[in-house]
């Protein structure tokens, strides 16, 4: 409801509509350049797409090399960016998942997991991106072959320091749980 309510109605109302560049429509409001745009797609991009993203063992090391290589002004435009991208992608996925009772064409598990697929396609690269925004029929493909650490991946670049700390008191928690052995926490799960 909240993006509703927003400035950012307008970008998902124009991406449902798809009569836009979704390029173009990123910067709708004039609060970001084509410069960031491309930047964004031939400069952050291909250090992603060169990085194995089905581990987060991979993770402190692009951090790192994402802070060497670009300050945090230029951090910070791809990080609104990204949310841009994401989001003109999500408005896109939204028909195909809500209001679709028990039946909808998007097989995504949650609502969370559109915006995880977002972050998926988009770390595979501008092409991959504007196939995705074309192509519908590909959504469920892509879901098929997301995972946690793929679709969680992006967002972990920009918010490295929470995702740790959201980890250490997942294995605090974790620790306390019952059962409190480790063997019969293992023995419950399977």
């Amino acid at each position: 409801m909240w993006r509703k309510r927003s400035r950012f109605n307008e970008l998902m109302k124009r991406s449902r509509e798809g009569k836009e560049d979704p390029l173009a429509l990123a910067i709708w409001d004039g609060r970001l350049t084509p410069a960031d745009v491309e930047s964004f797609w031939n400069d952050f991009a291909p250090l992603i797409t060169q990085v194995d993203r089905t581990t987060f063992d991979t993770l402190p090391a692009t951090v790192e090399a994402l802070k060497a290589r670009f300050d945090r002004r230029q951090r910070r435009v791809f990080e609104r960016l990204l949310g841009r991208f994401s989001m003109i992608l999500v408005a896109r996925f939204e028909p195909k998942y809500l209001y679709r009772g028990r039946r909808p064409e998007l097989h995504a598990q949650s609502y969370l997991h559109l915006w995880l697929l977002a972050y998926h396609i988009i770390s595979q690269g501008k092409d991959v991106y504007l196939h995705a925004l074309e192509h519908a029929e590909t959504w469920n493909e892509q879901l098929a072959s997301m995972t946690s650490q793929t679709g969680l991946y992006l967002m972990g670049l920009f918010r490295f320091d929470d995702m740790c700390f959201d980890a250490q008191k997942l294995r605090l928690i974790d620790c306390v749980a019952y059962p409190h052995s480790p063997e019969e926490k293992r023995a419950v799960v399977e």
